[in-house]
């Protein structure tokens, strides 16, 4: 008798595991997809803050999977790879058929998400891009939403004066736009052309592809203008031919800073981490968070056509060492605020 109630005790234990096997598999099988597609990879500061962003919505849910798919544009460029490497992405989604593709930054729009407009089985919520609907089809669709980045130039024009070493009537303050050639860039910088930046004078916007450009173009605007607003400078050749790699970015932004007559303000984070004094930048967070919750109203049953797009709202101040000692007319609350949000960064950049 003992021996058969062992047998059976032994059968439950079997049929329970059994069925807790198959239910997580039909749970794991029937749950909604996610697939979080980005364009840069996972070495970019902003691409793992954009993750931080989304994982404080997504944190403790367990209605849904999520996936992830890096194209690691950045670091390759070129027009073959992101071809290549949109067609991996498109075809990882052909396997995993996720109901939401969160496609972060333009070329995860313009080598993969684009291509699933008007897919009555797939939901498109871009983030972090600095293009428009138009130049991905994203205009008037029903299964497309999200969150644009813009650089917030409202404040990097307030910022601005307090940087000049004497205060100086704003009409008179001129300003230089100067980036790399990159299609990020370009795309910023039609937005910057079109801001209303008076009283201050946007004189020129410059854009340059290789060092010693890079270099002319500083020297030139030392002598031409009262500061230098710099957003993206990652994909500067060392020479315009023979050698085709990028200058390291604390290595150019070293160079900038010892030959710059004229203070630097960046319009991304990692210029001060590179090595710069300041930096007035969209926030990745908010861009991560902004698209979690637009899925999560996607997920619950709100089509995407139903949920405007928007655009950043918010946006991080960088601080590298004393600013009042550089720039004594600053508000110290550019430091608090540097300070409050992690983004206050030791005097000299680590190596």
């Amino acid at each position: 008798m003992a021996v058969t109630s062992q047998k059976v005790g032994v059968a439950l234990k079997i049929f329970f595991v059994i069925a807790l096997s198959v239910y997580f598999l039909i749970f794991n099988v029937e749950r909604p997809r996610i697939l979080v597609l980005h364009s840069y990879a996972l070495d970019y500061n902003w691409t793992q803050q954009v993750n931080e962003g989304l994982m404080r919505v997504f944190k403790g849910r367990t209605d849904f999977s999520l996936h992830w798919q890096y194209m690691d544009t950045k670091n390759h460029p070129s027009v073959s790879f992101k071809q290549k490497s949109g067609i991996l992405a498109r075809r990882m989604i052909a396997r995993l058929r996720p109901q939401i593709i969160i496609a972060v930054d333009d070329d995860a729009q313009d080598f993969a998400a684009k291509f699933y407009v008007d897919n009555p089985e797939i939901k498109i919520i871009f983030a972090g891009v600095n293009g428009e609907l138009r130049d991905y089809n994203y205009e008037n669709v029903d299964n497309v939403t999200g969150v644009l980045e813009r650089l917030p130039l409202a404040a990097v024009k307030d910022t601005v004066p307090f940087l000049l070493k004497s205060a100086k009537d704003p009409n008179d303050i001129k300003i230089i736009n100067l980036g790399d050639t990159s299609g990020t860039v370009r795309r910023d910088e039609k937005h910057i052309l079109a801001f209303d930046w008076s009283p201050l004078n946007l004189i020129d916007s410059v854009l340059v592809g290789d060092f010693e450009d890079w270099k002319s173009a500083i020297i030139e605007a030392s002598k031409r203008a009262d500061c230098l607003f710099i957003t993206n400078y990652r994909q500067i050749r060392r020479t315009a031919s023979g050698d085709a790699s990028f200058v390291p970015a604390k290595e150019l932004i070293a160079w900038t800073l010892e030959n710059s007559s004229v203070p630097i303000l960046g319009g991304n984070g990692f210029v001060v981490e590179d090595g710069a004094s300041i930096a007035i930048s969209a926030s990745a967070y908010e861009q991560g968070e902004v698209a979690a919750r637009l899925a999560l109203k996607v997920l619950a049953g709100t089509p995407p056509h139903e949920l405007a797009v928007t655009s950043t709202q918010h946006f991080l101040v960088s601080v590298r060492g004393n600013l009042s000692e550089k720039f004594p007319r600053l508000p110290q609350i550019y430091e608090a605020f540097a300070r409050g949000t992690g983004k206050m960064y030791d005097s000299k950049p680590r190596e």
